[in-house]
């Protein structure tokens, strides 16, 4: 990969120069460096499907440029104290191994000293986040748990991605962190792919599975693509069939709903497909729900039939009775999702 270091942009951002050009690394930027014809050719190379690389400051320019902070998408209005040379300790979460950025890390905590930014809003949702920041582990963080400090997104038919990493000149003697640059410029420039629509929520589409559900709770997915969920107050098993586009009742368990209890948890089983079990863990209704001895849970194993998609409560078969409290304005339910143990056996979920 090679590289020109441009310090004054006169004759390279036209159309003609641009063109020897796979990928821009703006390294430690500021301002507004280009002509008005400059930001034209730029956005036209970036157009024809290239990529820009952000690092450190080039991620807050404030150089009244809409199309480049729209790029950023977001601004920088400060920054934890920044101390001497290598900076302030702390801890980036690394939320993606696969991108060329950050697939070197073995570790999903990366101990570094740096600058560390704040930024006026959350990217999550319009760009990849790539790695965020552990505000519990340095002082002056600002946004609070879900804190960006790397990301990618497609751009105006090219590729962008950011870092904002990398203040003091020690931190270009770190291997991680210059793996960490040489990859994202990699992306960039289009020599390694890299899934940039993680989470940018234009990237999914949201399909209701059921427009007249009450109290949904709890739901595992068959290798089919059935949806199973469960309604916590009717004490329904409900079915969403993606080829019908259609969701219809497996089974009603009669259940005892008061304070958030009910069909509580549902698991397939692992040989969901031949057996047809599935595991649930429900509050039994009694005919009497305030005597003492009616007060308990029960862990079940059920079987869907595939051919009717029904349940037939005929072949529940109780494997587990939880002692449970039912107080008056208790409103806390007893249990969660069963899971499965080693050998596929269902387990039951603590509180």
């Amino acid at each position: 990969m090679d590289a020109t270091i441009v310090d004054d942009s006169e004759g390279v951002f036209t159309d003609e120069g641009l063109a020897e050009y796979d990928a821009i690394v703006a390294f430690q930027t500021n301002g507004d460096p280009w002509t008005a014809d400059e930001k034209d050719a730029m956005e036209r190379w970036m157009a024809a499907g290239h990529g820009i690389a952000a690092v450190h400051n080039a991620t807050d320019m404030r150089g009244n440029y809409a199309w480049w902070d729209e790029m950023v998408g977001s601004l920088m209005p400060g920054h934890a104290p920044t101390g001497t040379d290598p900076g302030q300790p702390g801890v980036v979460r690394v939320e993606d191994h696969h991108h060329p950025s950050t697939d070197h890390f073995t570790e999903t905590r990366w101990q570094r000293s740096d600058e560390w930014y704040n930024f006026s809003n959350n990217v999550r949702g319009t760009a990849h986040v790539l790695a965020t920041m552990d505000e519990s582990t340095y002082s002056g963080g600002n946004m609070g748990y879900d804190h960006p400090i790397s990301w990618c997104k497609p751009y105006e038919g090219g590729r962008f991605w950011a870092t904002a990493l990398g203040h003091f000149p020690s931190h270009y003697d770190e291997p991680k962190f210059m793996e960490h640059l040489v990859g994202g410029v990699e992306y960039v420039a289009g020599l390694e792919p890299g899934d940039c629509g993680g989470t940018v929520w234009e990237s999914y589409e949201r399909v209701p599975l059921d427009q007249n559900t009450s109290a949904p709770y709890a739901m595992d997915v068959a290798p089919d693509g059935k949806v199973f969920f469960t309604e916590l107050v009717r004490g329904q098993i409900r079915v969403f069939d993606p080829q019908t586009q259609t969701t219809s009742t497996a089974v009603t368990i009669p259940v005892y709903s008061g304070g958030e209890d009910g069909l509580l948890g549902i698991t397939l089983a692992n040989d969901f497909e031949e057996s047809g079990h599935l595991y649930v863990y429900y509050s039994p209704a009694s005919d009497d729900d305030t005597d003492p001895e009616n007060f308990f849970n029960v862990l079940s194993r059920l079987t869907y039939d595939h051919q009717t998609g029904t349940i037939d409560r005929a072949t529940e078969k109780v494997l587990l009775e939880v002692p449970a409290r039912r107080l008056p304005r208790r409103a806390r339910p007893h249990g969660r999702r069963p899971r499965h143990g080693p050998r596929g056996q269902p387990l039951p979920r603590r509180r």
